[in-house]
């Protein structure tokens, strides 16, 4: 009858749950089904996670390159594989064995479609067959170098095993005597006697007999067999044979025999004993006793009292659960360790191992026979391992610095506290992670390059300095010292690194170089004051003579003649120069100057009508007083000349139309914000503020405004001094300048001046008011990296939890990635990619209740006249001390 066929449904439930991995592929090697049995199998959560990771089935999970070749070439030959088996790697780098039937599918013209297969893991199987084959040859390698003959006979009479010795006594081969019966080489061949003897053998168990043997030559020679019974495959006859020749014709050569046996079996070192269950009879070899420092003769009567009369009160009871789990056929052995008392008080380690290999009518335990091992070395060489892994274990765990075990793949193996906690994770998060993964790219090669200096010997430790990745991204210094162990074969087993962390020093360094570097600016800048100086005065005092020998000569010389019309232009181009040699005297300090007690703001509005005419009609100049000004002490007339030049800087930077703001308040400085200010001193100053809508200065341009001569004007249009003499003139007055400024972003120049107070000689110290603290989560942004991390510094020490970034789109990421409540973002205004309330905006939408704070190194009428800022942000100057911060800080987070 015709059979119905499965239903498609049927067949996909049969696929799908299958006890054996199904799978399809590509003919590039990229899976395309795989059922859970399939993932399982190789270590993945489900099919598609499979899937998605195997992108090339032959390169991705065989273990052994050769088996990858033979398995690719075969199914490339004969289109199929039948129960081949392979070494494959799971998921997590494990190595198992699988049995493989794969096909290749082909369509109609011979083009290969895709190969189809099922894989089952016989990893068990090949451990117990790897077991039993090797036990196999350790059993037969002790019975062909026993002196006695050995086989075994299976139920219908044929030998199934023997050894070498025997092969030997009888002058067959091994595979002779695989043809042949028992009755075959028994010489007395009487049926009758051997029935009886077999079902003697089979009642009792085994039994020991003499007979004769028949030798291949034909010659006839006695033995003595000793048989044991086993029930198992149908009844088998395990014998030992003993050629009793030299016994039979001689009592005395028996004797040496025996005496020469007795001596292999001590040399073995191996004690043996016999237990009658039912009567406590023992039988102990010598070794023993001697394993315990005694003879036989000195534990007469030897039963099994004896034993546990030396052994360890502590090990009885465990003893006798073993023995009964045995005797009930629950273990194949009896296997115990134990403890026993040596004859000179100390205890060592034995180990018993036996087998009941009889048992009454009734079913009761009668015979047993074992083993008596002494494994004192080998415990207390497992103690000393314990404590040498103990000792290890503490050393490893408990220092201090980070400490880590890689493979030579560069898998993490085992890492320390010190070392997670380092990179911001826990031991257990870093198990089995690829160390390249954790190393900053552009120092991957200098991981490489130690690990080949190692494993080819050209170096027994490597240290350098590399950059390792934080949890949150930040980068680590790290002094780094490696060492290689190896296996006995001299093989690479793993790297043990220790890792230090010297990102604080490195820090420090490069702290410490920016310091350096505004240091010698500043020397050069000192260094260039002086020659200036020292050049304008001469030049001033032959000015002088210029002048007055022209005045002198305008008077004599005819108004009219070509001669008065060039002296005209000698004075002229001499003034000019007078005036240059001001600006360079400026610059130099060494100007002549009556400093007053004067308030900055009345000062300014002085020369607002002046500034207004000298900017032109095309600039918007804006004017924004504050309040409550403390006074300084500085000549009036440096600050004309100061708004002066720097208003006609603002001005040539302006395109047309544009817009110049000069704004006035009062600025703190503690010590941490001086620490990244030279010149600065902390205390109170006066801040005068001139700032463009220009097109801006690039880093390079910056760097060498204040530098005289040095102009990005055209030819005849700058003498570069200006700026020259501005920083000259706060110098001059113990302040200091900063100046911010971004291509297109326009400029501002932010000068301090000291507040003056009678009773001191130099620049107040602010008030230092309580600091606020908090325990909020603040995201800072903020380009200028020395500028974040003294933020970091200060907003840490403030109590709260800070996400540092170096860029917007780092912001963006680490607020994506961090798992708590983020409650206030300080960002810096202008910066690259996007704008501080770009940023902001953005990151509203993943955090609705997010408090903001912007700051900028430009003045907060700049800002916001730019249209970066809307009406009412909250916005803090730079630069700001810690008091600053910590006020605004809680101002912000604290509004409603």
């Amino acid at each position: 009858p015709d059979i119905a066929p499965l239903r498609p449904e049927t067949c996909r439930d049969i696929v799908w749950f299958s006890p054996v991995g199904i799978f399809t592929s590509t003919p590039e090697g990229q899976l395309t089904f795989a059922n859970p049995a399939m993932a399982r199998i190789y270590g993945y959560s489900s099919p598609a996670e499979l899937i998605a990771a195997i992108t090339d089935i032959s390169r991705q999970i065989y273990a052994v390159p050769a088996e990858r070749e033979s398995f690719q070439r075969q199914l490339r030959e004969m289109g199929q594989l039948i129960n081949h088996e392979y070494r494959h790697r799971r998921r997590d780098g494990s190595v198992f064995w699988v049995s493989l039937n794969a096909q290749a599918i082909y369509d109609q013209h011979g083009e290969l479609l895709y190969y189809q297969g099922f894989s089952t893991d016989i990893t068990a199987r090949k451990k117990a067959a790897s077991q039993v084959e090797s036990r196999e040859r350790y059993l037969q390698k002790i019975l062909d170098t026993s002196g006695e003959g050995f086989w075994v006979i299976n139920a219908k009479g044929f030998l199934q095993e023997v050894n070498q010795t025997y092969c030997a006594m009888s002058g067959y081969c091994r595979e002779e005597l695989l043809e042949l019966t028992i009755s075959d080489l028994d010489a007395l061949e009487n049926p009758e006697e051997t029935a009886t003897r077999i079902h003697r053998i089979k009642t009792h168990g085994s039994e020991m007999f003499e007979t004769l043997h028949r030798r291949k030559d034909g010659t006839i020679y006695p033995v003595e067999i000793s048989v044991t019974w086993l029930d198992q495959d149908g009844g088998q006859m395990v014998c030992f044979c003993r050629d009793i020749s030299e016994r039979k014709r001689a009592a005395e050569a028996l004797k040496t025999e025996h005496r020469r046996l007795e001596n292999i079996i001590e040399a073995t070192r191996i004690g043996t004993w016999e237990w009658n269950v039912q009567t406590g009879e023992t039988i102990f070899n010598q070794r023993w006793a001697a394993i315990i420092g005694y003879t036989l003769d000195e534990l007469v009567p030897v039963t099994i009292s004896t034993w546990k009369k030396f052994a360890h009160p502590d090990d009885l009871a465990h003893s006798a659960k073993l023995l009964a789990e045995h005797f009930a056929g629950e273990r194949a052995y009896y296997d115990f360790e134990s403890r026993m008392r040596h004859k000179e008080g100390h205890w060592v380690w034995v180990r018993d191992r036996g087998r009941l290999i009889s048992r009454t009518e009734d079913g009761q335990p009668l015979l047993m026979f074992g083993t008596h091992t002494d494994i004192t070395q080998r415990k207390e060489a497992e103690k000393a391992l314990w404590e040498s892994e103990a000792l290890f274990r503490g050393t490893f765990e408990q220092s201090n610095i980070g400490k880590a075990l890689t493979a030579p793949d560069g898998t993490l193996l085992k890492v320390n506290q010190a070392f997670a906690e380092m990179l911001g994770y826990t031991p257990a998060e870093l198990d089995k992670f690829d160390f390249a993964t954790l190393t900053l790219p552009a120092d991957l090669g200098k991981s490489r390059e130690a690990a080949q200096a190692l494993v080819s010997g050209q170096q027994n430790n490597y240290r350098f300095e590399k950059r390792y990745i934080h949890r949150n991204q930040e980068i680590i210094w790290a002094d780094v010292s490696v060492t290689l162990l190896r296996d006995e074969q001299g093989a690479a087993l793993y790297f043990v690194t220790d890792i230090v962390d010297i990102t604080a020093r490195k820090r420090a360094e490069e702290e410490k170089e920016k310091l350096q570097a505004q240091l010698s600016q500043a020397q050069k800048m000192e260094s260039v004051g002086r020659l200036a100086g020292g050049v304008a005065h001469d030049f001033n005092n032959m000015l002088g003579v210029i002048l007055g020998h022209t005045e002198m000569a305008l008077e004599e010389a005819d108004p009219v003649t070509p001669v008065h019309a060039s002296l005209l232009v000698i004075e002229q181009a001499a003034k000019r120069s007078a005036a240059l040699t001001r600006q360079l005297l400026t610059f130099a300090r060494k100007q002549t100057v009556a400093p007053q007690i004067i308030e900055i703001n009345h000062t300014v509005e002085g020369m607002l009508k002046m500034l207004h005419r000298l900017v032109g009609e095309d600039i918007n100049l804006q004017w924004q007083p504050g309040e409550n000004l403390p006074p300084v002490k500085v000549d009036p007339a440096q600050i004309d000349q100061l708004l002066a030049n720097l208003c006609v800087n603002s001005r040539d930077a302006i395109s047309g139309v544009g817009k110049i703001t000069i704004e006035t308040s009062v600025a703190s400085f503690d010590e941490t914000s001086c620490a990244t200010h030279l010149n600065c001193l902390p205390g109170e100053y006066v801040l005068l503020a001139v700032s463009d809508d220009g097109k801006g200065m690039d880093q390079a341009t910056l760097s060498h405004i204040f530098e005289p001569f040095f102009t990005t004007k055209e030819q005849g249009k700058g003498t570069g001094l200006g700026l020259a003499s501005v920083f000259g003139m706060v110098k001059q007055n113990r302040g200091f300048i900063n100046v911010y400024s971004e291509p297109d972003q326009g400029t501002t120049f932010k000068i301090y001046l000291p507040r003056h107070d009678k009773s001191a000689s130099g620049p107040e110290r602010p008030t230092i008011l309580q600091t606020e603290r908090g325990q909020e989560t603040v995201l800072l942004v903020e380009d200028e990296l020395a500028i974040l991390e003294m933020t970091t510094l200060m907003l840490t020490r403030l109590g709260y939890t800070v996400l540092a970034a170096n860029s917007p789109g780092e912001a963006i990421r680490l607020a994506d990635e961090y798992q708590g409540q983020i409650d206030l973002l300080v960002t810096d205004v202008v910066m690259p990619e996007m704008n501080g309330r770009e940023l902001g905006e953005n990151l509203l939408s993943r955090f609705p209740k997010l408090k903001r704070l912007f700051m900028s190194g430009y003045t907060a009428n700049v800002i916001k006249e730019h249209g970066v800022l809307n009406q009412g942000a909250q916005f803090m100057q730079k630069p700001f001390s810690m008091n600053q911060l910590s006020h605004k800080v809680r101002q912000v987070l604290d509004a409603a």
